[in-house]
């Protein structure tokens, strides 16, 4: 079974909420990688707004994902969402 970073880049919604009800660690990294940030790099919004429903930690998204992604280089609202301090519950609703 993938991890939580694998389902979260393939969009699996349906094994990133088996691997969260199951007590999966939502910010546990692979290879250097949140779950999240995967999401977002693989431009998987659905799984991405589940994980920040379920708690991760959008201040803990690396620079990188922000700033390199060319999803948030031509969004600006994305970019700005992620450079500012948003609660997890707000940023949620903003991306759904």
């Amino acid at each position: 079974m993938p991890g939580l970073v694998s389902a979260a880049a393939a969009g699996n919604l349906d094994e990133v909420i088996r691997l969260l009800n199951n007590c999966a660690d939502i910010n546990a990294e692979e290879q250097g990688v949140s779950p999240l940030s995967t999401a977002i790099k693989a431009q998987q919004w659905k799984v991405a707004q589940l994980l920040i429903k379920r708690g991760a930690k959008v201040m803990a998204l690396p620079i990188q994902v922000s700033y390199h992604s060319e999803h948030f280089i031509k969004n600006p609202f994305l970019l700005g969402l992620f450079e500012s301090s948003w609660d997890p519950e707000t940023l949620a609703l903003l991306l759904s």
